[in-house]
């Protein structure tokens, strides 16, 4: 986990924190949840949560397709390690030649 990640898991852990005090204080004030919605003020926290975590599944995905993108390159070097060594072949023994008989 990156210093990026945890950065806005703590940035969106204190938008919910407001978001949550702002919610009990218009509960207070007798607004329903529903009604909520109507307050600028909740809209504006509501909607950083929101973009903390779309942000958050954003950082996530690009940490895993770099483990993929990690993974495929190890793959394609070692298959390239092994295509650089040449295979050795046994060697087929050789036909003995058929020694000729010398005149004397």
């Amino acid at each position: 986990m990156g210093q990026r990640q945890t950065l806005l898991e703590r940035q969106l852990s204190w938008a919910k924190e407001k978001l949550d005090h702002r919610t009990k204080v218009l509960g207070e004030r007798g607004i329903d949840s529903d009604q909520c919605r109507r307050d600028p003020e909740w809209r504006s926290l509501n909607s950083r949560c929101q973009d903390l975590k779309s942000r958050l599944s954003a950082v996530a995905d690009l940490a895993s397709r770099n483990e993929d993108a990690a993974k495929r390159k190890q793959e394609k070097l070692a298959a390239q390690a092994q295509a650089a060594e040449p295979e050795k072949k046994e060697k087929a023994p050789k036909k003995e030649k058929k020694q000729k008989k010398k005149k004397e």
